[in-house]
């Protein structure tokens, strides 16, 4: 039956926990991200290549001189709508494919996790890319409860908070699993994990992970005003573990700060060398591990 299923049995799985214990913390850190991160890769992977098809439409200069295609043939405006709508989907949503596997990896169910992730993303709450400006503006909506003012704000394309929330979500739910009656388990535990979790999400752990999104920006803002090409080479070797943890939106800000005032933005040069160079180490890897007798 295990062998049809493909499931374990409980020894495989006992084998495999207690290996897991064995490893180095570091080790277990990156295999948990792994086991977090790598099955919604092809989902991001679409979304990337999605928006790769879209700049088609909108990069000037790619077919005439000065015009996009969209400037050229402006019948295709629609159908590059469309496609931008399917690229931003899996980021938009990123908390609720986030929330399915991290709580998941975390031990609590994983479909609980996905309703948090819809909870952080709910169209009623204030875009997270609006933020900013909404804040600026003074028309930012709160919650009042009992006196308590909670920002009205989702957490649309972030890591961080999702991740701490479902860790919270998964222990509260394995908490209230032993301490409840079994006959009102499947009525009591999801209804107070997801409404504690919720809460501690809008009160504490959204302000947190947001908090130290601005932390990191302004640090790397420092790194490159104040030690040169060190903090460059500084930034460009962190910009991939940033990417992981959802903070690298947080740039955006500075990035519209810099292009408004200098028209120049040190950014996205570095991200651009970055990401080329992941490519060119993958190719490396490929290069190098290449089976000349399974090639022929």
């Amino acid at each position: 039956m295990t062998k049809i299923m493909g499931g374990e049995t409980s020894a495989s799985a006992e084998e495999t926990a207690e290996k897991a214990q064995k490893q180095h913390i570091v080790q277990r850190l990156i295999k948990g991200l792994s086991e977090i991160f790598v099955p919604i890769i092809p989902a991001i992977v679409a979304g990337g290549l999605l928006m790769g098809i879209g700049n088609i439409f909108t990069a000037k200069d790619l077919f005439e001189e000065g015009k996009s295609l969209l400037e050229l043939y402006p019948q295709y405006q629609d159908l590059a709508n469309l496609i931008d709508t399917f690229a931003n989907a899996p980021f938009v949503f990123l908390p609720v494919l986030l929330g399915f596997t991290a709580t998941k990896k975390f031990g609590g169910n994983p479909y609980l996790g996905a309703t948090l992730g819809m909870l952080l993303v709910h169209p009623a709450l204030t875009n997270a890319y609006g933020y900013a400006d909404a804040l600026a503006k003074g028309n930012l909506q709160l919650w009042n409860i009992l006196g308590l003012e909670i920002e009205r704000v989702g957490y649309q394309g972030t890591v961080i908070p999702v991740l701490i929330a479902a860790w919270v979500l998964a222990t509260l739910e394995k908490f209230f699993v032993k301490v409840v009656p079994s006959v009102l388990n499947n009525l009591i535990t999801p209804l107070f994990s997801l409404f504690i979790t919720g809460f501690l999400a809008f009160t504490i752990i959204g302000s947190f992970g947001r908090e130290a999104g601005e932390l990191l920006s302004s640090g790397l803002t420092w790194l490159y005003d104040s030690l040169g090409f060190v903090g460059r080479g500084v930034f460009g070797g962190l910009y991939a573990p940033i990417v992981i943890t959802g903070m690298h939106q947080t740039f955006i800000a500075i990035e519209t700060q810099l292009l408004a005032s200098t028209a120049a933005t040190f950014i996205f040069p570095i991200s651009a060398m970055s990401n080329i160079a992941q490519s060119a180490a993958c190719l490396a890897v490929a290069v190098l591990n290449k089976d000349a007798k399974r090639a022929v």
